[in-house]
């Protein structure tokens, strides 16, 4: 109960239902943690970027989108709710989607 009210993401070994979710606890909480990670960035300096490094991180973010969708063992974006490669990869690719074009 400790660890799910810190936000904090557990690994495989602490999952309670064998789903291999980051947050036993509350599921749906994997989204807040790729935003807490875009905010983070995006306070560190992120919002000091020119628009040209910004439109250049637009262009690769929707590359790597695409990317993802294309290659995800799933066929999709489904996904992002675990702390494996594959699941951090959709994530990431998903709040990057959301976040970027936002910032120009």
């Amino acid at each position: 109960m400790v660890i799910g009210s810190t936000l904090v993401p557990v690994g495989k070994t602490l999952d309670i239902r064998g789903w291999t979710e980051m947050y036993p606890l509350n599921g749906p909480a994997w989204s807040l943690f790729f935003e807490y990670i875009a905010n983070i960035l995006y306070a560190a300096g992120v919002r000091k970027f020119p628009n040209r490094v910004l439109g250049i991180l637009v262009l690769l973010a929707a590359c790597f989108l695409v990317h993802v969708a294309v290659t995800s063992p799933r066929s999709g974006l489904i996904g992002g709710w675990s702390l494996d490669r594959n699941e951090l990869q959709i994530g990431f690719a998903r709040v990057l989607s959301r976040s970027l074009p936002a910032s120009c």
